[in-house]
């Protein structure tokens, strides 16, 4: 089934121990890249780095292709391909999931300690 509006991505890597900097650097150029092939909404990505307890680092990004045609293209996008090979390289893994806002509890009634 085709979306006809955005698709919101969560993008999660793992980069490999020794090449974090080198993989932030080509995460810089991810959302850059997609959108200026006209993948993408107009809504900016948004990242995050993470670090497990025992050191792990993972890096998060949110973004909006533009829609499901836009996935497929980028598949075949030599511009893209430049960034996502780099990337696949640099990462142990890479996970993506489509996602869409669920609602949550607006915090008005009482906490428990945890």
């Amino acid at each position: 089934m085709r979306s006809s509006g955005p698709i919101e991505v969560l993008c999660v890597y793992r980069p490999r121990k020794g090449n974090e900097a080198a993989f932030l650097k080509v995460l810089h150029r991810h959302w850059a890249t997609l959108h200026a092939k006209g993948l993408t909404s107009r809504k900016r990505a948004k990242a995050w780095r993470g670090q497990s307890k025992k050191g792990a680092v993972v890096y998060f990004e949110i973004f909006e292709w533009k829609n499901a045609d836009a996935v497929a293209s980028a598949h075949q996008s030599p511009e893209v391909l430049a960034v996502w090979e780099p990337m696949e390289r640099l990462t142990e893994s890479m996970e993506f999931f489509n996602s869409v806002p669920v609602p949550i509890a607006s915090g008005t009634g009482s906490r428990k300690s945890r």
